[in-house]
């Protein structure tokens, strides 16, 4: 039978050009099937993006270069499925969101929902 879970990941204001990086995620003890999504509900002023960091041993995180989406604003948001182009094979992965305005009083409130199968 396949396990499915959504789990709250992340709520919370990102100041502007600042970021958060989350917790380390071991993908060999939450996803069975290897399929994951994660969902940004995003509101204030600003814009932000989300990063994927990855690691074979939960303790080197490599930054994949690719950038899961940019540009996200409180109108343009929308589930957002991390397949092997942005989260490459790993065991050990890390979400890293910034807030790219960079414009005084301009933050972004991000709430992160991932769903594992």
């Amino acid at each position: 039978m396949n396990k499915i879970m959504v789990l709250p990941f992340h709520t919370g204001e990102i100041d502007p050009s600042g970021s958060w990086t989350s917790r380390a995620i071991d993908l060999s003890k939450l996803s069975n099937e290897g399929r994951l999504s994660i969902q940004p509900i995003v509101t204030g002023d600003g814009t932000a993006k989300i990063e994927v960091l990855a690691s074979n041993n939960g303790v080197d995180f490599i930054d994949t270069e690719n950038d899961v989406v940019i540009g996200l604003t409180v109108a343009a948001y929308a589930p957002i499925i991390i397949d092997t182009t942005m989260l490459p094979y790993c065991r050990w992965f890390k979400i890293v969101v910034t807030e790219t305005a960079g414009v005084a009083l301009e933050t972004v409130t991000l709430e992160l929902s991932l769903f594992v199968q």
